[in-house]
């Protein structure tokens, strides 16, 4: 146990320790079926900033060496439930879930196996960078960059999830599919995470490692391919660090000691709620009677905590 504390004009304050720094962060994990505010989005719109707020994330696209078509660098829905006109033309790679499991998704053979296992919950809209030679939603063959930015560094990125991309067995690493993470410190170098396409119509997701303090996330395609999901973590603001008023700031972390030193004595007086009254008479003969006052002797009254509540001196006739 800590020390008794004695009373203080400022007494200590017990309180959960507060931090100026987020202690956790909030899973957010984008769909892509609403905006940020909650608006219902349908396959085939443009998008772009639908998830600034309250999020302060904006997305881009663009296609590698000049194809596709994103206007305004904005990247396109996919709606995987219905991945083309009667199920024929559009995309039916991109549909969810496979046929195997009852959906509009087809597989190339070699991928089928993967594509039944791991496509089999319908997932609805998805991020395309969208073809050049189409007015129906379909992925871009010729491959590109979907980009997620942050006007707030985020507390950890997650994961990414993705449908359609191919295995590229044997090519330079520029040529292969990956994701880039770029911090907010300049000085931190950007973070490339390489993965092996698990199929044609096939789902699979990639850890971002927990990656923190993270500004952008992009998605470099070689070829055709769609993001299905976003994770990522928010920092929330921990408690503010309380205030006396007279402009003291409180203690950090309760010790169980007062932040300034006590004084023996109250420094407001305590309503007195009791009294005593006598006299101190000197006993000369050692008869157990009073025969001479004693004038100025300290008289000290003391409470229930061993505080001294009030003090007076006898008078002439020793009385108190």
């Amino acid at each position: 146990e800590g020390p008794a504390l004695l009373p203080t004009v400022f007494p200590s304050i017990v309180f959960e320790t507060p931090t100026d720094e987020p202690e956790e962060c909030s899973e957010v994990f984008f769909d892509f079926e609403t905006t940020g505010n909650g608006e219902v989005l349908l396959g085939g719109r443009y998008v772009r900033n639908e998830w600034f707020e309250p999020y302060g994330m904006t997305v881009t696209a663009s296609g590698k060496s000049g194809s596709g078509f994103t206007p305004n660098g904005q990247a396109r829905l996919f709606n995987t439930s219905n991945p083309g006109p009667n199920g024929v033309t559009g995309d039916t790679d991109l549909g969810t879930p496979n046929v195997g499991c009852g959906g509009p998704g087809i597989s190339k053979l070699e991928s089928s196996a993967s594509a039944t296992l791991t496509n089999c919950v319908p997932l609805g809209n998805v991020l395309i960078i969208q073809e050049s030679e189409s007015d129906i939603p379909d992925d871009n063959s010729g491959g590109g960059n979907i980009t997620f930015t942050f006007n707030t560094p985020v507390k950890q990125a997650l994961l990414i999830g993705l449908i359609d991309m191919e295995p590229r067995d044997g090519v330079a690493p520029e040529e292969d599919d990956y994701i880039e993470l770029v911090f907010a410190d300049p000085q931190e170098n950007v973070l490339r995470i390489d993965y092996v396409g698990a199929g044609d119509n096939t789902v699979q997701n990639v850890s971002l490692t927990g990656a923190e303090d993270v500004v952008e996330i992009r998605s470099v395609f070689q070829g055709s391919g769609a993001i299905t999901v976003l994770g990522i973590c928010f920092g929330r603001q921990g408690t503010p660090r309380p205030t006396i008023p007279g402009g003291l700031t409180g203690p950090t972390l309760f010790t169980g000691s007062p932040t300034i030193n006590p004084t023996a004595i109250p420094t407001e007086l305590p309503t007195i709620t009791g009294s005593i009254s006598g006299y101190v008479m000197e006993d000369i003969n050692n008869d157990g009677d009073g025969d001479e006052p004693i004038e100025g002797v300290l008289i000290m009254l003391i409470d229930d905590a061993d505080f001294v509540a009030a003090t007076t001196v006898t008078d002439g006739s020793g009385l108190y």
